[in-house]
């Protein structure tokens, strides 16, 4: 389940994206984490101007949440930190 099972921080950076995920109303498991500190969560959902690329939130230990769009050549675009880090 988790690349480094004895790291605590990974194991709560884990439960507290699996505890966002939840609160977003997203089912199964929508999201990986990547020890010691990033975190990445599909969303079902589009932006009203871009109906066709997917959208994502990713967490960083320095930056917190911010919003990813998918662009035309499939890579991600990132936008500025959304929050504070847990």
């Amino acid at each position: 389940m988790y690349p480094y099972p004895d790291d605590a921080r990974a194991r709560a950076l884990h439960a507290y994206v699996r505890q966002v995920s939840a609160a977003l109303g997203l089912s199964g498991e929508q999201f990986c984490v990547d020890p010691p500190a990033t975190a990445y969560i599909a969303l079902d959902s589009r932006l009203p101007h871009w109906p066709d690329r997917e959208v994502a939130l990713l967490w960083d230990q320095h930056y917190g949440w911010s919003l990813a769009v998918e662009t035309h050549s499939g890579k991600t675009c990132s936008s500025t930190p959304t929050t504070t880090p847990p």
